[in-house]
C-alpha cells in the first residue's frame, strides 16, 4: 500500500462555490467567495453560515481578530462584526490589501503599492510600518507574510524582510535569492522559513538562502511538520519540512487547488474549478536523511576553501558553480560517490569576479549556497 493511500481521504464540504480567500482561526474556517460573500464554519469546513451576505468587493485575504473579521480586497480593507455589521477602520490608504498576519497580538496588513501597515487595536486604526523596507514601502508590493517563533517575515517585490519586534522595524532577511523575481511566496514550518521564487524552493539558513529542491514547485503553505505545494504537473504534493522526497497529497481531489489552509484538525483545499474539500490533519511520512553541502564561504579570494559533501547513501553527485544567469561556470565534482563525508577543494582561479551559487545536485535533491568571488 502506498503512503498516499494510507492517508485519510479528501471529502467535499457543503461549499461548492468558487473560494478566492481562505483562512483558519484555530478550528474555525473562513471562506471569501467570488461573489463577495464571506462564510464561516465553526468546525473547520462542516456546515457553513453566512457572515457577510451582501455582495461587495471580492475579498482576497481574511484575518480573524478579537471581535471582528478583516477583509482585504482590491479597494482596501473592510472590518466587520461576527454578524456582518460593518465596523469602523481608519489609517489605510486606498488600494489593494492582499495579505494579513498576526504577530504578538498585532494585526499586520500587506498592500500592493504602499508596503506594510500594523494595528494594535484589532484593525480599528492602522499606521504605516515600513522602516527598514526597501524605499520605506513607497511603491512596494507585498505578496505575503510568514511567522516563526523568532521573527515575522514579509515577502515583497524585492525579496524578503524580517522584523524581530512585531512589525515595527524591518531588515533584509538573508542573501542569495534570485535578483529578478516574478513570483515570491514565503511559509514557515516551525523554526524553518521557506521561500518559493518562480518555482525554485529556498530555505533561510542563518543569513543565507539555500536552494533546497531541483523540482519546480508552487508553494501553497506549511504547518509545523510539512510543506505543501503544486508540482510541475499541477498536482498537490507534500514533504517533511526537514527534507526528503515530495509525495502525492492531492489523491482524490477532482481538480488542482489554488489555496490550501493547514489547520490543527483539518487541511482545507480550495479548488480551481470551485468547491472546498477537506482532509483530517496528519503528520507527513518520516523522511530519510538528505545530502548536505557545508563549508561554502560567503567570499572567495586568493585563499582556496574546502567544501564538504555529506551523502547518507551512495549517490551520483554533480557539484558546480553557477552564475546569476544559471549558467555553469565551473564543475567541481561529478560522478558516483559512496555514502559518507567527502571534501572538495574550491579555488577562485580562472573565475571572473562576481556573484555565484555553489550548487549540489543529488538525484532530485538540490542544495545551493551563494558566494562572491573577489
Amino acid at each position: 500500500m502506498s503512503p498516499a493511500s494510507m492517508l485519510p481521504p479528501w471529502t467535499p464540504t457543503a461549499l461548492s462555490a468558487v473560494v478566492v480567500a481562505l483562512a483558519l482561526d484555530g478550528g474555525t474556517a473562513y471562506a471569501g467567495l467570488d461573489d463577495g460573500r464571506v462564510l464561516r464554519s465553526p468546525n473547520g469546513g462542516g456546515p457553513w453560515e453566512v457572515v457577510a451576505d451582501a455582495p461587495g468587493p471580492v475579498p482576497v485575504a481574511l484575518l480573524a481578530v478579537p471581535g471582528a473579521l478583516l477583509l482585504g480586497g482590491p479597494d482596501g480593507l473592510d472590518r466587520i462584526a461576527a454578524d456582518g455589521r460593518p465596523l469602523p477602520t481608519d489609517g489605510l490608504p486606498e488600494g489593494p490589501v492582499v495579505s494579513f498576519a498576526r504577530a504578538g497580538g498585532v494585526a499586520m496588513a500587506g498592500t500592493d503599492g504602499h508596503g506594510v501597515f500594523r494595528s494594535e487595536d484589532d484593525g480599528r486604526t492602522w499606521i504605516a510600518s515600513n522602516g527598514g523596507l526597501p524605499f520605506r514601502g513607497v511603491g512596494l508590493g507585498v505578496s505575503g507574510f510568514a511567522s516563526t517563533e523568532a521573527a515575522l517575515f514579509v515577502a515583497h517585490a524585492l525579496g524578503v524582510s524580517r522584523s524581530r519586534d512585531a512589525g515595527r522595524a524591518w531588515e533584509a532577511a538573508g542573501a542569495g535569492l534570485p535578483l529578478r523575481i516574478g513570483h515570491l511566496a514565503v511559509a514557515a514550518s516551525g523554526p524553518r522559513l521557506f521561500a518559493e521564487a518562480d518555482g525554485r524552493l529556498f530555505q533561510l539558513d542563518g543569513d543565507v538562502w539555500a536552494e533546497r529542491d531541483a523540482a519546480t514547485v508552487g508553494l501553497l503553505g506549511a504547518d509545523a511538520h510539512a510543506l505543501y505545494a503544486l508540482d510541475a504537473s499541477h498536482d498537490l504534493v507534500w514533504r517533511a519540512a526537514e527534507g526528503g522526497p515530495w509525495r502525492p497529497y492531492g489523491d482524490g481531489l477532482p481538480a488542482p487547488p489554488h489555496a490550501l489552509a493547514p489547520g490543527p484538525a483539518w487541511r482545507l483545499a480550495a479548488l480551481d474549478d470551485g468547491g472546498l474539500w477537506r482532509r483530517p490533519a496528519t503528520s507527513p511520512p518520516a523522511s530519510a536523511p538528505v545530502p548536505s553541502l557545508d563549508g561554502v564561504p560567503p567570499f572567495l579570494a586568493s585563499t582556496p576553501a574546502e567544501l564538504t559533501v555529506t551523502l547518507p547513501v551512495a549517490s551520483h553527485v554533480v557539484l558546480s558553480l553557477v552564475g546569476t544567469d544559471g549558467a555553469e561556470a565551473a564543475r567541481l565534482a561529478e560522478g558516483p560517490y559512496p555514502a559518507g563525508v567527502h571534501p572538495v577543494p574550491l579555488s577562485a582561479e580562472g573565475l571572473p569576479s562576481g556573484l555565484y551559487r555553489c550548487r549540489l545536485v543529488v538525484a532530485d535533491h538540490v542544495v545551493s549556497h551563494p558566494l562572491a568571488v573577489l
